[in-house]
């Protein structure tokens, strides 16, 4: 098996010039969509996004998109969309020109379970930083002798680092 058979297609350096051409080749009707994806090396499930991303939005549908966020208004008019012609996400995705269709499917079910609040964007909860005034207390654990005590502590750990350096200086 090739690499290209393991990994799927090589979909993630092609530019928009390149993702066009295999587009325009599918469409030529001279081949299908697995031996398009096969002949330009990429992903079938790719290239089948390409192309309805194409004939949706032109040739803007297949350019390089950065990450975007996407507001109240704009989520909740694609989940009515979807709702209202029955679309899929991936036509969703499409029509609306966004790249990761599995956030429609996201948004609609928080639509469902909270309504248009669920839409609303998630600002991560942040806790304040607090300085502590001074270092904790130790605590003092009365009744347990099984636990030696910090003084013990030390000593076995400067007897360890002395045993340590001495088995580092010995080596030939």
């Amino acid at each position: 098996m090739t690499l290209h058979g393991l990994l799927g297609g090589v979909t993630c350096c092609l530019s928009s010039e390149q993702k066009l051409d295999a587009v325009q080749a599918y469409r030529s009707g001279e081949l299908g969509l697995n031996a398009t994806a096969a002949l330009h090396n990429v992903d079938v499930a790719s290239l089948r996004k390409w192309v309805a991303a194409f004939d949706a939005l032109g040739v803007a549908g297949i350019q390089r998109k950065r990450r975007q966020t996407y507001d109240l208004h704009f989520k909740f008019q694609v989940v009515q969309k979807v709702k209202s012609d029955q679309l899929s996400y991936r036509q969703a995705g499409a029509l609306f020109n966004v790249r990761r269709f599995d956030s429609i499917a996201e948004w609609e079910r928080a639509y469902d379970k909270d309504g248009v609040a669920g839409l609303m964007p998630h600002q991560p909860k942040r806790l304040p930083k607090v300085a502590p005034d001074s270092a904790p207390e130790p605590q003092s654990v009365e009744g347990d002798a099984a636990l030696p005590s910090r003084e013990d502590l030390l000593e076995e750990l400067t007897a360890l680092r002395t045993e340590n350096a001495y088995l580092k200086n010995r080596r030939p």
